[in-house]
């Protein structure tokens, strides 16, 4: 009879019933910062994907880069199939990303000891913009060669780490 009433108060186990017990100081919000958050480094959000490589030529941004503490830019220098994608890291001074400078060593040739290319972005609560791009050789001579143009610096991707709570 007690086993009756068990099921109708629903007192009853079938098994060994495990529990989780917590309080309200487990609440997170879902940044790396709360108990529940997430490991940094994962939570990235894709800002804006695409193939910038022209002077003054602009992208949307699906959301505000102030709202994550670090950016990381994609892009190619000027022969991408040969050298691959490179990667810059930005952290959130309190600038809000407003200009960044990208660049560095993407390119080795046989009569250059390193091509360096470089573009300056313009990014905006809503879009992103090449302003500028270049590339400099340092011969193996020991000239440097300046270059300014389409296809130096190739914008792939902008990507925002870790929201801000």
């Amino acid at each position: 009879m007690s086993e009756i009433n068990a099921i109708a108060t629903n007192n009853y186990l079938l098994a060994t019933q495990q529990e989780v017990s917590h309080d309200n100081t487990l609440s997170g919000n879902g940044t790396v910062d709360s108990p529940l958050g997430v490991v940094p480094g994962y939570n990235e959000t894709v800002l804006w994907s695409g193939n910038l490589t022209a002077d003054a030529t602009t992208g949307a941004l699906s959301e505000p880069p102030s709202s994550f503490n670090d950016l990381r830019v994609e892009w190619y220098g000027e022969n991408p199939s040969e050298y691959g994608l490179k990667c810059n890291y930005f952290h959130n001074d309190g600038l809000n990303f407003t200009g960044l400078a990208c660049g560095g060593l993407a390119q080795t040739y046989s009569n250059y000891a390193m091509g360096h290319h470089f573009g300056y972005l313009q990014l905006t609560n809503n879009k992103v913009t090449l302003v500028r791009q270049c590339r400099y050789n340092l011969y193996t001579t020991g000239l440097v060669a300046f270059t300014s143009g389409a296809g130096m610096f190739r914008l792939q991707r902008i990507v925002g780490i870790n929201r801000k709570a």
